[in-house]
């Protein structure tokens, strides 16, 4: 069904978003959260975009920007779960 697979790749996106803000904070340290989250929502959407792209090409697929959005948006609750997750537990650390 459709809300199955808006679901899915909705929690895709999550996944995603998280696993790219901390490739990003390994990369670029010094990068403040707000760009490092800006950072992993953004190439979590041109992968989607790409993605969508690609699946024009295959028989019984389409190109769908709802797909795209669902990704995106996904990926930008991801990135900021996994900051606000981040700056709790380094806070934490910080206070011994």
């Amino acid at each position: 069904s459709v809300k199955a697979v808006m679901s899915y790749n909705g929690l895709k996106g999550v996944v995603v978003g998280g696993l790219l803000v901390l490739a990003a904070r390994r990369t670029w340290p010094a990068l403040g959260w707000g760009k490092l989250a800006l950072v992993a929502i953004a190439l979590a959407s041109l992968y989607a975009v790409t993605d969508e792209f690609h699946q024009s090409f295959v028989p019984g697929r389409v190109c769908d920007p709802a797909d795209w959005l669902t990704d995106t948006l996904g990926a930008a609750l991801g990135a900021s779960a996994a900051v606000l997750a981040l700056e709790k537990m380094l806070a934490k650390r910080q206070m011994g």
